[in-house]
């Protein structure tokens, strides 16, 4: 979707409106009026914002309803409903199969259950591999694996039933490696974690610097195999110091798992 302010044609007075136009997954208009819906048709209208997701897109403007140097503003808002575009591909209950995708890529999945009453079918799944997410209302599935979840997935569930009649599928979903992370956690020497420890890694250039999580872990890739240092930089360093010095890391074609940091402070 697309959306903006035009200038309405009404004498001695300032009124911006604001229209939208809907596009189709092919690139054309969906709404046959050359100035498109209209939003917004009294008071004035600031500049207006779009965001979209599979299945929604979203307008945000500035809706300033009094006038005068000290205009009271109001955030309006219209959500439109579309399609979900080419990027889904439709597949069967029963008949989806195994699925694969690289680290980094994204798999994209509109289930079907084309033997169910559409009126009242609803989707469930569940055993989703790690940062898999699932838009029940849509049937929708989107997987983006990160650097370091390479393997198969097992056991992921898929289901449909319209009240009446159930179909359902089990799958393996698997990441093949694409690229190259290490992953560890920072620790004091009783195990207790160590969030935001400022870290970095040699071996690249530039050198990549990074940070401990919540509960201290990290990750960080790497653009192949080779030999890796992992120290703390400033600021951490005042407050910290590894023991055992920079931590050394040899990648080769697979992910380094559990690179843990022994830090103690100063």
């Amino acid at each position: 979707m697309v959306a903006y302010t035009a200038r309405a044609a009404t004498p001695n007075l300032s009124i911006w409106q604001v229209f939208g136009a809907r596009i189709g997954t092919d690139g054309t208009l969906v709404d046959s009026e050359p100035e498109g819906l209209l939003f917004h048709a009294e008071g004035t209208a600031g500049s207006v914002g779009v965001v979209s997701s599979a299945t929604q897109s979203l307008a945000v403007w500035t809706d300033v309803r009094f006038g005068g140097p000290f205009a009271h503003a109001l955030v309006a808002r219209r959500l439109l409903q579309k399609e979900p575009g080419p990027e889904f591909l439709p597949v069967e209950i029963g008949s989806i199969g195994d699925r694969g995708v690289a680290e980094g890529g994204r798999l994209a999945l509109r289930l079907l259950a084309s033997g169910l009453d559409p009126a009242t079918v609803s989707f469930s799944a569940s055993n989703l591999p790690p940062g898999a997410s699932f838009d029940a209302a849509n049937g929708l599935f989107v997987w983006q694996p990160r650097s370091d979840e390479a393997g198969a997935y097992p056991g992921v569930h898929f289901e449909a039933t319209d009240g009446t009649a159930t179909v359902s599928e089990d799958l393996t979903v698997t990441a093949t490696e694409a690229r190259l992370a290490i992953e560890g956690s920072v620790r004091l020497a009783d195990g207790t974690p160590v969030p935001g420890v400022a870290l970095a890694l040699s071996g690249t250039r530039p050198r990549r610097k990074f940070f401990s999580d919540a509960n201290g872990s990290f990750r960080v890739d790497v653009p192949g195999p080779g030999r890796y240092r992992i120290g703390v930089v400033r600021p951490s360093r005042a407050q910290y110091r590894m023991p055992n010095g920079r931590l050394v890391v040899e990648v080769n074609a697979t992910d380094v798992h559990n690179a843990d940091l022994l830090v103690e402070p100063k």
